[in-house]
């Protein structure tokens, strides 16, 4: 009776599910696709299901379920296993998995399609279109590899080509890795693979993903690499300073002030992690400025001004060419990780900034390994880094305050 109201509660919380599958096996494997972390000796778990990543805070108790789905070869011991390993009884085990099944399918982590809400969840693997239709269809090179971008929507077209533009390589390229990007039943489709498929529904999202997947592949020996959600600068000095936080914050603005005076911008958005060395590899794409930022920077990058907007999920969009790199750019460490605050007429201050969030907005934003190694590697790389609020009004303010903090003398 138990188990039989385990099931019932699972598979309320799990939406409407296949007939033939068994609730604790939907939940054994959406488990079974988290890898554990650990920062600060708390626990988090980043879950892979369909197109998403999902960066959870465990408790204790859910920590252990975690770790004893990833450990275990059959899910049918799990909630007696589970309950040894508490020390309580069946039936508070299985409440207890009740309540993380119903916290986790909030947010689509749990369920027989997390991609979408149920009027979007593809009743088949989406196809994608032959790439003679495609709006843009390149092969283009931001590392040092050929990859071939195919963007069949307008719209994707639209935001995507121009933060490449520049990196196009002259010629086609069958043999090229080929990324593909399309929308199926309003949902978008990112696949570098007929087995690789991510769903999503914004397209930003789908933008940063296949970039993701664009910058990754653009470096042989990081296929399947991390990449971190950041702009990077280099100081005179050589120290380099990354510039994280959630969309919106002024990352990309900043980096780009900061571009004009003391700094080299290497990279806007993102960089790809070696987890091997702990190093970066500064990425050449051209940054997209909202429209609130254009005031600040139409001095400093006159191109703005004439350019048509690109509208992305309501907010208009420009961009900034930046000169492509004077041969490969070369890996490099970061010596601090500034969360900029702008704010008007405010006093320059930096500040530590020892907010477990701040680590966790930087993985929830980033381009997640599925390999435990590698993601604690990243996440113990971010957790060793100096951690800073930088509050300022004026690009030379920042400027100074980061130069003073990478020790620079003018």
């Amino acid at each position: 009776m138990a188990e039989q109201n385990l099931k019932e509660r699972i598979a309320k919380a799990s939406g409407k599910m296949n007939n033939s599958a068994s609730p604790v096996d939907t939940v054994w494997r959406a488990l079974r696709s988290a890898c554990v972390f650990s920062v600060d000796d708390r626990a988090f778990a980043v879950i892979f299901k369909g197109a998403l990543q999902y960066v959870v805070g465990l408790n204790p108790s859910a920590e252990t379920l975690v770790r004893l789905a990833l450990a275990a070869r059959s899910p049918d011991t799990l909630i007696a296993d589970y309950a040894d390993a508490l020390g309580v009884p069946v039936e508070i085990a299985e409440d207890f998995i009740a309540v993380i099944c119903d916290d986790w399918t909030q947010t689509g982590v749990i369920g027989p399609d997390a991609a979408a809400g149920p009027e979007q969840r593809p009743t088949a693997a989406p196809v994608p279109p032959p790439s003679g239709g495609a709006r843009f269809d390149s092969v283009i090179s931001i590392g040092g590899a050929a990859i071939r971008l195919v963007l069949q929507e307008a719209e994707i077209a639209a935001i995507t080509a121009p933060m490449v533009a520049g990196n196009t390589v002259p010629g086609a390229n069958d043999a090229a890795f080929t990324i593909r990007v399309w929308k199926h039943d309003g949902s978008w489709c990112v696949s570098g693979s007929e087995g690789d498929l991510e769903i999503v529904d914004r397209i930003e999202v789908a933008r940063d993903r296949a970039l993701a997947k664009v910058m990754a592949n653009s470096w042989p020996a990081l296929v399947d690499a991390p990449c971190l959600h950041g702009a990077t600068l280099r100081a005179p000095n050589g120290k380099h300073v990354m510039l994280s936080g959630d969309s919106g914050r002024g990352k990309t603005t900043l980096a780009l002030g900061l571009g004009k005076h003391s700094f080299t911008l290497l990279a806007d958005d993102m960089s790809v992690f070696d987890s091997a060395t702990g190093r970066l590899y500064p990425m050449k794409t051209n940054p997209s400025v909202k429209e609130g930022a254009w005031p600040a920077l139409a001095g400093l990058y006159p191109e703005l001004n004439g350019q048509k907007p690109i509208n992305v999920n309501g907010r208009l969009c420009k961009y900034v060419q930046r000169p492509a790199f004077q041969g490969r750019a070369d890996p490099h460490g970061v010596d601090a990780l500034v969360f900029p605050k702008w704010q008007r007429g405010a006093e320059p201050q930096l500040e530590r900034y020892d907010s477990e969030a701040s680590l966790l907005s930087m993985l929830r934003w980033s381009y997640l390994p599925q390999n435990q190694e590698n993601l604690q590697a990243m996440a113990d790389f971010l957790a060793s880094l100096p951690l800073f609020e930088l509050t300022y009004s004026q690009f030379d303010q920042a400027d100074r305050l980061l130069m003073d903090l990478l020790e620079c003398r003018s």
